[in-house]
């Protein structure tokens, strides 16, 4: 017998705790950038002002910022989530499969949705790569992070202590420096990256505890 679902490296308890203080920060963080709270932008402005500085004369770290966020763009997330969905289809794994789907069109509804709503506008220089749409959230850091988090969920259980430490730092890693490159291409502020990863965490985590089962099942070899 192998598994087909396991338990989640969390209790659910756990789980719905951090869910709910993901889904508090990232509604305060919403409500500062409906409200134009002055702090925050502020605080927005000289950091992309500062990133906007560094990176001008540097073409060789813009061509490594553009290559992160590429990796973290819609397309590549599409490209990763569906070479993940048949992995799992071909070991039997539906639910999980499933999920990660569930997991990418909720996270690009809850991103449309919020970037509709705020209509917030891009930081006002001169960008280093296109970027169409309001800014926030991030759609670059929601999508990575949600699908970071959403395989992690998946891998976790079946990988040796040493192999789950490095997917969390791998996970981690990845869609913080997809972040990071939106800021340093002038494309986002600090604020519209930290609501990807607050909107990408929750979404990929709520739908955990929602439709992965707490126990191990198992189905034949």
């Amino acid at each position: 017998m192998i598994p087909l679902a396991w338990p989640r490296p969390t209790s659910r308890p756990v789980t719905w705790a951090i869910i709910a203080v993901l889904a508090v920060a990232l509604a305060i963080l919403t409500g500062a950038v409906a409200a134009g709270w002055a702090p925050l932008e502020a605080t927005d402005a000289r950091v992309v002002l500062a990133a906007d500085t560094a990176m001008g004369a540097r073409a060789g770290a813009v061509a490594v910022a553009i290559a992160v966020t590429d990796v973290g763009s819609p397309v590549a997330v599409d490209v990763f989530t569906a070479v993940a969905v048949v992995v799992l289809l071909l070991h039997h794994r539906r639910r999980e499969a499933i999920y990660l789907v569930l997991v990418r069109l909720v996270a690009l509804g809850v991103e449309t949705a919020l970037k509709n709503t705020l209509a917030r506008p891009r930081p006002d220089v001169h960008p280093l790569t296109t970027a169409a749409g309001f800014s926030f959230p991030s759609g670059h850091t929601t999508g990575t992070t949600a699908l970071c988090v959403s395989l992690l969920v998946v891998l976790y259980p079946v990988l040796h202590r040493r192999g789950r430490a490095v997917a969390v730092v791998v996970a981690v890693a990845l869609s913080v420096a997809v972040a990071a490159s939106r800021v340093l291409l002038g494309v986002h502020f600090p604020s519209d990256v930290i609501g990807g990863l607050l909107a990408g965490s929750l979404v990929a985590l709520t739908a955990a505890a929602l439709l992965l089962p707490s126990r191990p099942e198992a189905v034949p070899r």
